[in-house]
């Protein structure tokens, strides 16, 4: 009987820390850091600091989880989590870790160019507006995806504006000449769209998108011989 018993509080006990392990793993690191090691939260923080310092971003993640759990509304820490999740190739998890813990501040300096890339490759055009609009950027590519996610949720003349912005700053590649073409065809200006097509034309004059931009826009236009002519030239080089 009595073997009985220390079995079912045993299984009791499994079961219970099943349920509440995550407080009881709270209470076993705060025992360890504060009671054990007399650490403090900034201690803790500085020794972050150091494995940052020796590149040790493996190690850090794995401090930095334990300071998560003992520190859980504690911005600065998660966001330091989130960043080295994205040095460390694990951008997604770092960059809806950054997300959830946004504040006025915005997101750092430092990975707003990698977060915002990686919230357009995946699609999340409102996260960038919120983003771009607490933390303005002069980096080409930023401002480019920024100015893709307003066309994207239907702000054209934003759009225009920030993708001219990512030209003026070195985003100078046959992409951005053709998305400004696009904004401008929606806005219903053909003949400033056909201007900037053709500067993707020059930039790379094979591309079929760009071949099939500059003949919508020259038969908006009533080029139809124009037209007829990147047509032929389409067929020429088998696109």
């Amino acid at each position: 009987m009595k073997k009985l018993f220390v079995a079912a509080v045993i299984a009791a006990s499994v079961l219970i820390s099943y349920y509440h392990s995550d407080r009881v793993y709270r209470y076993y690191l705060a025992t360890y850091y504060f009671k054990y090691k007399k650490e403090t939260r900034d201690s803790l923080y500085k020794r972050a600091g150091v494995l940052y310092a020796e590149k040790k971003l493996t190690d850090l993640e794995t401090h930095l989880n334990r300071m998560m759990v003992l520190f859980p509304e504690d911005r600065e820490i998660r966001k330091t989590a989130a960043i080295n999740l994205m040095l460390l190739g694990k951008t997604d998890r770092g960059v809806d870790l950054l997300m959830s813990v946004q504040d006025k501040t915005g997101v750092p300096d430092s990975a707003l160019k990698d977060t915002v890339k990686n919230l357009y490759e995946r699609g999340f055009y409102r996260d960038i507006i919120g983003v771009m609009k607490q933390r303005p950027s002069d980096d080409p590519d930023t401002l480019f995806y920024y100015g893709l996610s307003l066309y994207y949720e239907g702000d054209l003349r934003g759009s225009l504006g920030e993708l001219k912005k990512s030209l003026d700053a070195g985003k100078t590649d046959y992409i951005a000449y053709l998305r400004i073409g696009d904004v401008l065809d929606a806005l219903g200006d053909p003949s400033e769209s056909l201007r900037y097509y053709k500067e993707a034309w020059t930039l790379k004059y094979r591309d079929p998108e760009v071949n099939r931009a500059l003949v919508r826009a020259y038969r908006k236009l009533g080029r139809l011989d124009d037209a007829a002519k990147m047509l032929r030239e389409q067929k020429r080089h088998g696109r």
